[in-house]
């Protein structure tokens, strides 16, 4: 179920992006993504494992805090600059918050103390010359949940937080941001599952063809050929859809919800008994 889930997730992520920017559903599957550890599954012939983002290593692996103690800028002003991709200029921490995260004591914010967001600050100011996407979705989560709320547990579904969050500090520079992260997310997670593909060429049919090893393959390559912003798939409205169907849509018609006509009548049939019911 996790594999399928992350399969939705990237279609939902591509659909949230192509059409009306949807900023909850794109830092929700963004987040499951990248927050989720990988999954290898045996296959009859060989194993599949879902994508591994280097985030993701560093997220549940990277603990090395710098001392700091000589630093000029901390001796003359408590704070160390970090040179911040999303703001696109450098960030002074707190020397005082910096120590407290680093020495497992906690701060104000409800939550510093989990172990994630300790790695994430870490990552933060050890990590200055990590690759730019990396760099760019470090940036974007430390001030995320410095500034709005720290993780509690992500699903494919949610995010929950510890404490309320601060939705009101999601500033349009986070948007901006979030909205770069998901296209590596969406290439990393595409690339990954469609590296074993390669052409052949079919001498008998005198035509080329693709070599696909499994249906997860094939999955990701049907993505692959998509079209955010004149196609997209989209997920049956019908709750009671057998299928649990992605279909297949122009992005323009944003008034077909259902699969097929069974499940439009059926959706319909179940609101009118709800109706009955509420009378």
């Amino acid at each position: 179920m996790e594999i399928v889930n992350r399969i939705k997730a990237t279609i939902h992520l591509m659909n949230s992006i192509a059409g009306q920017k949807n900023y909850t559903n794109i830092l929700i599957m963004t987040t499951y993504l990248l927050f989720s550890l990988p999954i290898k599954l045996e296959l009859a012939e060989s194993s599949y494992t879902t994508c591994n983002h280097k985030f993701t290593s560093l997220l549940y692996t990277y603990n090395l805090f710098p001392d700091l103690s000589r630093n000029q800028e901390v001796f003359n002003n408590g704070t160390y600059s970090v040179q911040d991709t999303m703001l696109g200029k450098s960030n002074p921490i707190d020397i005082g918050f910096y120590n407290a995260i680093r020495s497992g004591q906690g701060t104000e914010l409800e939550g510093s103390k989990c172990e994630q967001y300790k790695h994430l600050v870490a990552m933060y100011v050890g990590l200055p010359r990590e690759d730019e996407n990396v760099r760019q979705i470090i940036d974007f989560f430390f001030h995320y949940q410095t500034e709005v709320g720290i993780f509690n547990e992500t699903d494919y579904r949610r995010i929950s937080y510890y404490g309320h969050p601060k939705r009101e500090n999601f500033t349009d520079e986070m948007k901006k941001s979030l909205l770069n992260i998901a296209r590596i997310v969406i290439s990393e997670e595409i690339n990954h599952n469609i590296a074993g593909i390669h052409p052949i060429y079919d001498v008998n049919e005198f035509a080329p063809s693709w070599q696909v090893s499994n249906l997860l393959q094939a999955l990701y390559f049907s993505i692959f050929y998509m079209k955010p912003g004149i196609e997209i798939y989209k997920e049956c409205k019908n709750p009671n859809c057998k299928r649990d169907k992605f279909f297949l849509v122009e992005a323009t018609r944003t008034n077909k919800e259902y699969c097929c006509v069974q499940c439009s009548r059926a959706a319909a049939s179940q609101r009118f008994r709800n109706r009955q019911l509420d009378r």
